[in-house]
């Protein structure tokens, strides 16, 4: 007796999905409370996680494994090199379209033996057909080989293509960084600038979400190999990766540059010589005043020399950021470790804007290894410390419904930086997550201002020692400065 129709449920999106065989046609809905949808089983499944995967893992083992092997060697590899790494291909779908159509397979096998599987993932992505019922997949599919590549990315795009242009795609990854279908638009439209072109030559890839970021780049520094090897960094690290020495190099830098980077071709000849380039750079200008005095623990960076140093033992480009430090802009300590976090890490600051006050914007380990929000948090709680008596700003904002409040009848007593109170109001009625300002006394004063309650609720949430201070004040208006305290003894009092 068959095991099918099976249901399975994903905990994490709550979706119930009916499993009707994976033997022949693969069929898969995802059971609503309205009607079944029949869905795209490699992105459903493929991507599967935690007890999902383990369910599936019970009804699929054998027959899975039976059909798997049915397929040839050659059909399985060829589909793994088109693929690559972006998981969302319907490869399970290629693979028995291969065994049915002649065609189909021969097209198939041509891509991968031209390593050109860019444009087949391109062209799933870019028809949106990742939900579509599987029908509606092979059709697809199956129309793709025999059609002309320019004129199909033409009519996609609504861009006029040459064949030159559309064998570009071959040079697209798609995996990793998020991307649009603007990103492949500004890929093409690229084809027609001189410089983007030359960088294309150079370049064997690029990958498309890091484009907008790339194309950022000044343009003495529009290298292909460089291109290249940036797009290999995720979204948030790539900004980060050329100090502001290299970018703000002047013309006879910049020669020193280009010729550095043209044979560059890996992320760690990129460090060595950004290493090497900012040594060169970098002048022994006077750092100012540290933020914050430092410990044994933080300790403050003071000089071009000692940041230099420091990128060079922690094997990042840190000592490129002297001229940023130089004009008050950013300042960096070495946090030496201890029992709680014992990872050495480049911590850097910014000014917090319009105030006196610093904010803690990057803490990077050996060879830029970022930190999990628990050390952040401790980290933050550490500035707490060297920043007495208030601790560490977490947001600067005025003080909402005044009118409402005890403010004008207190207002000849109220003073500029005296310390007020944070409640966590939990019975109000317009907002679970109020955060009510009370003079020492107990005299209502207003709230944080709802949009700007995230920047505090969650240290709330966690029980975090809060401290606030009245910044500002005249008639019918107010401001303070809300803070992580420096010492977390005093719990937020819930009313």
């Amino acid at each position: 007796m068959s095991i099918y129709p099976v249901i399975i449920t994903d905990e994490k999106s709550g979706y119930n999905y009916r499993i009707y065989s994976w033997r022949e046609n693969l069929k898969v809905e995802l059971d609503t409370h309205y009607f079944p949808k029949e869905v795209n089983y490699p992105q459903t499944f493929f991507n599967a996680k935690g007890n999902f995967l383990d369910a599936l893992k019970t009804v699929l083992p054998m027959i899975f494994l039976d059909w798997a092997n049915a397929i040839p060697l050659e059909y399985r590899q060829a589909v793994g090199v088109l693929a690559g790494n972006q998981t969302r291909m319907p490869q399970l779908l290629i693979l028995r379209l291969m065994k049915q159509d002649a065609p189909f397979c021969e097209w198939v096998l041509q891509l991968a033996n031209s390593q050109d599987g860019a444009y087949l993932r391109l062209m799933v992505e870019l028809a949106h057909l990742q939900d579509s019922p599987l029908p509606v997949l092979e059709h697809w599919l199956l129309s793709l080989p025999g059609q002309p590549r320019h004129k199909l990315l033409s009519r996609m795009l609504q861009i006029e293509l040459t064949a030159a242009q559309a064998k570009k795609t071959r040079k697209i990854q798609l995996d990793s960084l998020p991307w649009d279908e603007h990103y492949i638009r500004e890929f093409f439209w690229g084809l027609e600038d001189s410089d983007f072109k030359a960088v294309l030559n150079t370049a064997e890839s690029i990958r498309i979400g890091a484009l907008p970021y790339l194309r950022s780049l000044p343009r003495w520094l529009w290298i292909g190999r460089l291109w290249e090897v940036l797009s290999l960094f995720h979204d948030r690290a790539i900004k980060h990766v050329l100090p502001p020495a290299i970018l703000e190099a002047n013309s006879e830098q910049q020669v020193l540059v280009i010729k550095a980077f043209k044979s560059v071709k890996t992320p760690v000849e990129l460090e060595h010589k950004l290493i090497q380039l900012v040594d060169k750079f970098a002048e022994m200008v006077p750092f100012p005043r540290a933020p914050y005095a430092g410990n044994t623990k933080l300790l403050a960076i003071d000089s071009a020399k000692k940041l230099k140093s420091e990128g060079k033992s922690m094997q990042h480009c840190v000592g490129g950021y002297t001229s940023a430090v130089a004009r008050g802009e950013t300042y960096f300590y070495h946090w030496a470790g201890d029992n709680v976090l014992p990872t050495p890490l480049t911590v850097q600051l910014k000014p917090y804007p319009k105030s006196t006050q610093w904010q803690l914007v990057e803490a990077l380990g050996l060879q830029n290894l970022e930190v999990d929000d628990v050390a952040w948090l401790y980290l933050k709680k550490q500035f707490a410390n060297l920043n007495l008596p208030w601790g560490y700003l977490l947001l600067k904002t005025t003080i909402a419904g005044l009118e409402y409040s005890d403010y004008s009848r207190v207002f000849d007593t109220l003073e500029r930086e005296m310390s007020l109170k944070v409640y966590h109001e939990s019975r109000n009625q317009y907002d679970e997550r109020a955060l009510r300002i009370d003079t020492p006394d107990g005299h209502k004063l207003g709230y944080i201002p709802k949009t700007q309650q995230d920047a505090v609720w969650d240290y709330v949430h966690k029980g975090e020692a809060i401290q606030c201070r009245l910044n500002f004040l005249k008639p019918n208006y107010a401001t303070v400065n809300v803070y992580l305290a420096p010492q977390a003894d005093n719990k937020l009092t819930e009313v």
